[in-house]
């Protein structure tokens, strides 16, 4: 969630790739990726 109420969306490759400026700007960080399954 972000400062002025927007959701961003991303895939798992992507969320990583800019996890530390995501949490920085982030007003709040909701992280699924232990629901993610290799098969």
């Amino acid at each position: 969630m972000l400062p002025g109420g927007g959701d961003l969306l991303f895939c798992r490759h992507h969320a990583k790739s800019h996890d530390s400026k995501l949490r920085e700007m982030a007003v709040e960080y909701h992280d699924e990726t232990d629901k993610l399954s290799v098969s």
